[in-house]
């Protein structure tokens, strides 16, 4: 019937296939923020790579679970389908779709390029018209079909600055593992496995009334409120007045600092202090992050919860005190808090458990020096480890540290004082510590932009600091600054120290010639020659201006700072030229810069040299086949020597004891995939396609060692 609500699922292909969106009058502005895209991403990413596999044909995605994001309310009229609920959700789909297009050019998929871009856009009357059909919003999408990243105008709404801002985390934070071969799994799933359901009201009227309903009538209690009926129903009688104005208290703090901010406290309070088994998926953990509440109704006696008492103590214990401390730590990643920096650090990086390892370790009688002592000590040493592994190519994702995080819960829990935290985390630096001996040709990649990004800001605001100017790191950190580099994109300018344009662009990308800049003066003369640039890099932060030779003359405080720190032999002023010989120079200043911003020492973990002999991590992935494996099973040996062809140029690597790719201009990549990218100075590419490894019987492509190791695989198993 005309007049009736209708509901039914939709695969995203059909979401966006031959419809017409626009935003009713009310509909408020897009909004979503760089947390909630990445939680979007990080979602579809774990769910995809919970079913797929290396050896499974494309057809075999259609046997894959769906993936439920929720519903949407929408009426039509006219042939227009007018959003009232979930347009944050399919603009940042619709955005998805343009990342993964995107991509798949790069990748050289024609044919499934052409079905997204079906999605994207349509062509009606000569001219075209994006699915959600926004004016405002045209410009940027016009960019984006493109494959560019331009900032918005000055003039530009908070929506389309929102929408540029998801564009550039979606750019930033694609996953790494989602780019090579997986790229046309992920497409397949993404289109037909991944789903809405869509509320069709009658009119406009209608479907106000159903959006109200869905969010302002009818809540149901939700975890954090079965859990407190559970707790105070169980207290002390004469005590559940006073405890339950105490935790509405801290509800409320929390829920004001972010939506979730209760449930998540109550998560890492949980899996810090109680869960069991802890490294495992599945269980307790899993238990916990789905409905909580009915993890402590069956395990309270586990906690500690048998008298009333101890039910009045827990809420007036655990989560009164302990949920005001969160609430101070919750604030401290979101802006930079002296004393609790790493904290707003690991944020930027997506560390998105650091709670969970803090919470092992605070106690409820913990005085607020204490609590924020364990904090940075815990912080600190997740962004050192983070960053130690990028510079050596073991890591990729914040994420990637989830496992260490699991592993140390149960350790930390057995510290009592900041003390107990240093010497229990200490040894785990000195299990890889090797003071960022890879840092050689540590170099911006396809997919490493927003790292490399991070350091020059790290090193930045150090230097700035060490100077006694203002701490900008928050600025740094932020869209207003991008990365510089130093040589133009101009071959023939350096013809006579390069031999080859490969040669040049990895000499280009290396992190000593790299600047970080604001993106207004970055694009005002990023083409000019050196000569002219570094003029105006005198007039920028310290580590641009030291290019200068002027910025030099009669500067006591830089001359201290270069003095204290080892620094001024490392330091080679030119307004001249910016050579081959500089570049090398400057990536050593950077890298004793990193030695000294991430020193164990400096950061209160003293002795960690004297521990266990440094061992290397393997970052292994349960989805797919690594090189590491194919070493281990004999396939492969450190050393091997890889080629691909790329136009008709080979390009070389060695494959290292670890299974790291060491390219011959000096690059290291932890994958395939990720090497192939980067000789190809592509964004995408299946790298189990293009590396063949010299072997006994010649150049073997490196696919058929997989199917060899597979299938050996499957016999074991």
């Amino acid at each position: 019937m005309a007049d009736s609500i209708d509901g039914r699922g939709e695969a995203v292909r059909q979401l966006f296939f031959d419809r017409r969106y626009q935003l009713d009058s009310y509909q408020r502005e897009f909004t979503w923020q760089r947390t909630q895209v990445l939680q979007l991403l990080h979602d579809l990413r774990r769910r995809f790579l919970a079913a797929w596999r290396t050896d499974h044909t494309r057809e075999q995605v259609s046997g894959y679970p769906q993936y439920f994001l929720g519903p949407y309310v929408y009426y039509q009229e006219r042939g227009i389908t007018y959003l009232i609920d979930g347009q944050q959700r399919l603009t940042t789909l619709h955005l998805l779709l343009l990342r993964v297009r995107q991509l798949l050019v790069d990748h050289g998929q024609a044919d499934d390029a052409a079905e997204l871009s079906t999605l994207i856009r349509r062509r009606e009357y000569g001219k075209n018209a994006y699915t959600i059909d926004i004016a405002e919003r045209e410009l940027l999408l016009d960019a984006l079909v493109k494959g560019e990243l331009l900032p918005p105008a000055n003039e530009a709404s908070p929506s389309v600055r929102a929408l540029h801002s998801a564009a550039v985390t979606l750019d930033e934070e694609f996953p790494s593992e989602l780019k090579g071969e997986a790229l046309l799994y992920f497409h397949d799933w993404l289109l037909r496995r991944v789903c809405l359901v869509g509320i069709r009201a009658p009119g406009r009227e209608q479907g106000w009334e159903i959006f109200e309903t869905m969010n302002d009538r009818g809540v149901r209690a939700g975890p954090i409120d079965l859990l407190k009926t559970f707790l105070l129903a169980r207290s002390v009688e004469a005590q559940r007045q006073g405890l339950d104005a105490s935790w509405r208290g801290v509800v409320s703090k929390l829920s004001i600092l972010d939506g979730a901010g209760a449930s998540d406290f109550v998560k890492a309070l949980l899996i810090g202090r109680y869960a069991r088994a802890v490294r495992e998926d599945g269980g307790d953990r899993s238990r916990i992050n789905g409905a909580f509440h009915e993890w402590v109704r069956e395990n309270h006696e586990q906690m500690g919860l048998r008298k009333s008492s101890d039910f009045a103590a827990f809420v007036a214990r655990d989560f009164v005190r302990l949920g005001g401390a969160y609430g101070d730590l919750l604030s401290a990643t979101r802006h930079p808090v002296e004393g609790l920096e790493p904290l707003f650090y690991n944020a930027v990086n997506g560390i998105d458990l650091q709670m969970h390892l803090i919470f092992a370790a605070l106690l409820p009688q913990d005085e607020a020096d204490v609590v924020t002592e364990k904090a940075r000590l815990i912080a600190a040493f997740l962004d050192l480890l983070f960053v130690h592994r990028l510079v050596s190519a073991h890591a990729q994702h914040g994420s990637d540290l989830n496992d260490d995080v699991y592993r140390l819960v149960p350790l930390l829990r057995a510290c009592v004082t900041p003390q107990d935290v240093a010497d229990t985390l200490a040894p785990e630096i000195a299990k890889e510590w090797n003071g960022f001996e890879d840092f050689a040709a540590y170099s911006l990649g396809p997919s490493n932009r927003r790292h490399v990004r991070y350091i020059l800001a790290r090193m930045t605001a150090f230097t700035e600091t060490g100077l006694k100017r203002p701490d900008l790191i928050d600025t740094y950190l932020n869209e207003p600054y991008q990365v510089e580099h130093i040589w133009a994109v101009h071959f023939d300018r350096y013809s006579d120290q390069v031999r080859t344009e490969d040669e040049f662009h990895s000499w280009r990308n290396r992190l000593g010639a790299l600047l970080l800049l604001p993106r207004s003066d970055n694009a005002s003369y990023s083409d000019d020659p050196y000569q002219k640039k570094v003029s105006y890099y005198r007039n920028q932060h310290v580590l641009a201006a030291s290019l200068h030779p002027e910025t030099h003359i009669k500067n006591k405080p830089l001359k201290t700072f270069l003095t204290r720190h080892g620094l001024s032999d490392l330091v080679n002023p030119s307004a001249d030229d910016f050579a081959v010989s500089d570049i090398r120079l400057r990536q050593r200043l950077y890298q004793r810069l990193c030695q000294i911003i991430w020193d164990p020492e400096r950061l209160g973990f003293t002795g960690h040299a004297t521990t266990a002999p440094r061992q290397r991590t393997r970052t292994r992935a349960r989805y797919n086949v690594t090189f590491a494996d194919l070493i281990e099973h004999g396939l492969l040996a450190g050393g091997v020597r890889i080629v691909g062809q790329h136009k008709g140029v080979d390009h070389w690597a060695t494959v290292l004891e670890d299974g790291r790719i060491k390219v011959d201009t000096g690059e290291i990549y932890n994958s395939p995939s990720t090497a192939a990218a980067a000789v190809t100075r592509r964004q995408s590419y299946n790298g189990w396609d293009f590396w063949r490894a010299q072997t006994r019987d010649g150049l073997t492509p490196i696919k058929d060692l997989r199917s060899i190791h597979l299938r050996a695989r499957r016999v074991e198993g």
